[in-house]
C-alpha cells in the first residue's frame, strides 16, 4: 500500500490530530523526505478540500508541522 493510500484509509477512521501527526512521524522514522511527505499530505488535503472540511483541516494543520510553518518545537522535520 502506497502512503497516499494508508493516509487516506486512516482519515476514513479518525480524524484526531495525534493520529494523523503520528502518520507522519512514522513517514519520517520510515526515512520520507520532507518534501516527499509535503507531497503525501498536499494530495490528500486536496482530495479533502471540497468533499470533507474536518479531514481537510486535521491535514493542513499536520502539513503545517511537516513543512515547518510552525514553532520549531512543534516541527516534525
Amino acid at each position: 500500500m502506497n502512503h497516499e493510500n494508508a493516509l487516506n484509509d486512516l482519515l476514513e477512521k479518525t480524524v484526531e490530530f495525534n493520529d494523523i501527526r503520528d502518520f507522519a512521524l512514522k513517514l519520517k522514522a520510515e526515512g520520507i523526505t520532507r518534501e516527499e511527505c509535503i507531497a503525501i499530505f498536499t494530495l490528500c488535503m486536496k482530495k479533502y478540500e471540497i468533499e470533507d472540511g474536518s479531514k481537510y483541516n486535521v491535514v493542513l494543520d499536520v502539513l503545517d508541522l511537516v513543512s515547518g510553518y510552525c514553532t520549531p518545537s512543534k516541527s516534525i522535520y
